[in-house]
Formats: structure tokens, C-alpha cells, sequence
């Protein structure tokens, strides 16, 4: 397409520009590494630098044009197209360049703090049994069919999303679950994505190094029902919506689309019906309206039931049958890294979970501290250069519910880990728990152990479980690196965990 037919009736229209229009442009970039000869280059702001420092870069390696927020000197040559909201144009120009792909399927937004992995997941599987493509965009992967891109962004930059999505049309998909972050919203990433449906699972306390507080991530997550979803081409579109979560309560008197609720009230049109939860699994059944729907899933915890809730009203919301989800419900064997089992043949459960925010860790806890018959021992510890505030709430819920609790490093980043910890260890002591050494853990009913290895950290936690106990490695889940400082380090906690019950049972 030409730079003209890219600009021409933007919404925002650009405030200057300086140079020629009807170049060809044959790909777009906003990253100058990834500029071919032909490109247009988004020139956008960063936390630690601006992409204006990467003009000339873009310039040298062949891109025709650049869009930038301000005005800035280029080498003559270049289009300088200037849009103080680039973010917003370059979403509306990454959907006209690849032919708005997002109009050519049907396309599923999933966003909330947590569950957002898994009820796609579940919902890829709904899809299958129902004779349906589906594709996944998510934390994970990117996904359709055997093809797998690597995840990035949960939710990538609009050049590359609007791009997947062209591939995955091109690949035969006729539905897309995609799942859509705070961030990804804030910064009009999926602002010109046509969904079908969206759904909310829940907003707890996270990412509040970038939001101001709760109430700015609320409305940040709510656009995807007051903004995005109401300015969709698809002729019905639906809101999914967990009316027990307070924030689902007040989104539903705000959504303006067709609502389809789900909760464990009778006000709700999808919930459970007598669900028996133990450490193999959920069975029982889902109302759907006034008829009984029957499940038996592999899946763990109170956690993983609201994410069936969830990918089963949005399915009723697609007209899909009830033998199709039960179907697919039954087919989803497991999500990476969510409360997903490390079998070793060991007399204990050993699970490793994503949880990484106050109210997953104690969620998944608590689904956990029902389901065992011994002492309930975790391991987990927070992120560096992230909310410092949710540390010692993780800390006093795990040693609420917990008996043994093992801190240590998750991904530290730039923070000293003994700084991150000590921080920690502040909650674990408000709720109740006293230091012990690794070398009395063995033996000791309650208490907590501080070691800031990891792959110690689940050794000896998995080295002092009992039969009957329940070890749950938390916080890092799927990821297969560890970040300390600026480096990525291979590191799988389902990995660690294995090499230790291998070294730990009897041979």
C-alpha cells in the first residue's frame, strides 16, 4: 500500500508531515532491527529509551517513512509523519495494511488478572470438539493448529498482532482466543481488533507499577467492554462477564452488548452444581440457564471451575452445544504451568502454578488446603522491579494458610533478591509463622525457611514432603528462564521439580 492509503482518514489525523506520500510501503516495524527497505517505522516512547534515538537507524536500513509522536530531525529522504498518538495510529494503520483480519474470524478477547491463560485454553479445546480452527493468542504461546509462535507480549504490539492475525486467517481459522492485558488496553493495542465476544474473569490487585492504582486498572480492563467491543463490525457482540467478582458486578451495569453471566448465585446464567473438587480433578455438573450440563476435568482447583465457567458461557454465548463442551472440557488435559501436576511417583502431589499476585497465590492455596490430607507446603517469591506493595500481602496469605513455607527468587531482575525477600519475610511473619533451619524442616509442622536458590528452594521442599503432604511451586509456572539482572537464564520450575523427585524417591 502506499504511505497515503496507510494515513488517509485516520481518526487522529497527523499534525504535520514532511515529505512524499505515495511511496510503496511494504512492511511496517517498531523496532529499527526488524526495518527492511520499504518499511514504515513507528518511532515509539519507552520507559527506558524513545525510539526517536532509532531514526536514523530505521533510515539507514531502508525504511521510506517514519511516524513519530513529536517533531524530530530525520535525514532528508524520509516522510516524517508526526501523530501525538502514535500508539492509537499505529494500530489503525497495522489493521488497514493487513486487510482488518479480525473481520474474517471470530474473535475472543479474554482479560482479568488471572484465568485468562486457561479459559483460552479451554475454550481452544470447546472449539476443537465442536469441529471448529481455533487459534490461541496468549501469555504462553501464539498458536494455531501445530504452528506455535513464541510469546513475546500476552498481548503483541498491534504491527505484530494485526500480522498473526493475517497468518491465522491464511491458516484457516475460524476462531481466535485472544488474551487481552491491562497494558495491551491502556496503550490502544487492540483498538482496531473487530471481537465477537469478550470476557472478564476477575481484577485483583496487580500490575500497579504501571496502573495508578486499582481503580486506574479497572477502567483500563473495562475499555475492552465500553470501547472496544462496542465498536466492533460483528453484528451481535457479547460480553462474558463473572458477576461474583465486585468489578464484574459493576462492569455489568456499564456493558451495553449482550450479556451472558457467570458466577455460583442463581442470578448467574452459567454456574456450578454440586462439583466435587479433590487433588485428581472437578466433576459434577454446570447449569446453563435451567439444563445440567455434566463434567469431568482433569483440571485442579476452585481456580480452574470459575475458568470452566467462564470458556462454557462463552461458548453458550456462540450458540455452541452442550455435547461440544462437555467434550471439550473433558479434552483439556492440562494448562502449562496452571496447577499443573509434576508426576513422579511420589506418596505426595507436587504442583507448579503461575499464581504471581495476592489473590492467586491465596486462591490457589486455598483450593489446595482442602484437597490435603498432610501439610500443605509452598515455595514462591516475587518479581524485582515490580509492585513492591503485594509482597508482604503474599507473604502473610502463604503463611496464613500454609504450614511450610520456602521463600525464595523468582525472577529478581535488577533488585538485590535478599531485598525482595526480606520484604516477603515481613508478611510471613504476620501471619504466624516462625523461621526455621533446613535442616529441622524435615521434622517440623509449621514454620518457614528463607533460601534465595531456587533449585535449592524446591529440592528441600520436595525432600521433606511426607506421604500425604501437597507441595505447590508457585509464581513462575510455564516460564522456562529465570531473570536475574538483564539476563534470561534457563530455568523451568517442572523441570527442578522432576530432577529433584528423581533424586529424592527410592529408585
Amino acid at each position: 500500500m502506499t504511505l497515503r492509503e496507510l494515513i488517509e482518514g485516520l481518526d487522529e489525523p497527523p499534525v504535520a508531515i514532511r515529505g512524499d506520500l505515495d511511496v510503496d510501503v511494504r512492511s511496517l516495524a517498531y523496532d529499527s532491527r526488524a526495518v527492511v527497505p520499504g518499511t514504515l517505522f513507528f518511532a515509539l516512547p519507552g520507559t527506558r529509551t524513545h525510539g526517536e534515538r532509532f531514526v536514523a537507524a530505521a533510515a539507514a536500513a531502508g525504511a521510506v517513512a517514519v511516524v513519530v509522536p513529536a517533531a524530530v530531525d530525520v535525514a532528508a529522504g524520509i516522510t516524517v509523519i508526526e501523530i501525538p498518538r502514535i500508539h492509537r495510529a499505529m494500530s489503525e494503520i497495522a489493521a488497514r495494511f493487513h486487510g482488518r483480519p479480525s473481520r474474517r474470524l471470530s474473535l475472543v478477547g479474554v482479560t482479568g488478572t488471572n484465568g485468562k491463560t486457561t479459559t483460552t485454553y479451554v475454550l481452544e479445546s470447546i472449539w476443537r470438539a465442536a469441529g471448529r480452527v481455533p487459534g490461541v493468542i496468549g501469555t504462553i504461546n501464539y498458536r494455531i493448529g501445530d504452528r506455535e509462535w513464541p510469546a513475546a507480549l500476552t498481548t503483541p504490539q498491534p504491527v505484530d498482532l494485526q500480522g498473526l492475525l493475517a497468518q491465522m486467517v491464511g491458516g484457516g481459522a475460524t476462531d481466535v482466543a485472544m488474551e487481552v492485558s491491562s497494558h495491551a488496553l491502556a496503550l490502544d493495542r487492540v483498538r482496531d481488533c473487530d471481537f465477537d465476544g469478550a470476557v472478564f474473569t476477575n481484577l485483583t490487585r496487580d500490575h500497579l507499577d504501571f496502573h495508578a492504582d486499582m481503580e486506574s486498572y479497572f477502567e483500563a480492563k473495562a475499555r475492552l467492554f465500553t470501547d472496544v467491543l462496542p465498536s466492533s463490525t460483528k453484528p451481535e457482540p457479547f460480553a462474558v462477564i463473572h458477576r461474583d467478582d465486585p468489578f464484574g458486578a459493576r462492569l455489568v451495569e456499564r456493558v451495553r452488548t449482550r450479556v451472558v453471566t457467570f458466577g455460583r448465585g442463581d442470578d448467574a446464567d452459567v454456574a456450578p452444581v454440586g462439583v466435587e473438587s479433590s487433588i485428581s480433578g472437578l466433576r459434577g455438573g454446570i447449569r446453563v440457564g435451567r439444563e445440567r450440563l455434566d463434567i469431568d476435568s482433569p483440571l485442579v482447583g476452585d481456580a480452574h471451575l470459575q475458568n470452566l465457567l467462564a470458556a462454557t458461557a462463552t461458548a453458550v454465548a456462540q450458540s455452541i452445544g452442550p455435547e461440544a463442551i462437555r467434550e471439550g472440557i473433558a479434552r483439556c488435559r492440562s494448562v502449562p504451568g496452571r496447577m499443573e501436576r509434576v508426576d513422579g511417583g511420589a506418596p505426595f502431589a507436587v504442583l507448579v502454578d503461575y499464581a504471581h499476585t495476592p489473590d492467586a497465590l491465596e486462591r490457589a492455596l486455598l483450593a489446595l488446603r482442602e484437597l490435603t490430607s498432610g501439610r500443605l507446603v509452598v515455595v514462591f517469591g516475587c518479581g524485582g522491579d515490580r509492585d513492591r506493595g503485594k509482597r508482604p500481602i503474599m507473604g502473610e496469605a502463604a503463611a496464613r494458610i500454609s504450614d511450610l513455607v520456602v521463600l525464595t527468587s523468582d525472577n529478581p531482575r535488577t533488585e538485590e533478591p535478599a531485598e525482595i525477600l526480606r520484604a516477603i519475610e515481613q508478611g510471613v511473619r504476620q501471619g504466624g509463622l516462625e523461621p526455621i533451619d533446613e535442616a529441622s524442616a524435615r521434622d517440623s509442622e509449621r514454620g518457614y525457611v528463607v533460601l534465595a536458590d531456587r533449585t535449592r528452594a524446591i529440592r528441600l521442599a520436595i525432600d521433606l514432603a511426607r506421604p500425604g503432604d501437597v507441595v505447590l511451586i508457585a509464581g513462575k509456572g510455564h516460564e522456562p528462564y529465570q531473570i536475574l539482572g538483564t539476563e534470561k537464564r534457563p530455568f523451568d520450575d517442572r523441570v527442578e521439580a522432576r530432577r529433584s523427585l528423581e533424586e529424592v524417591l527410592p529408585a
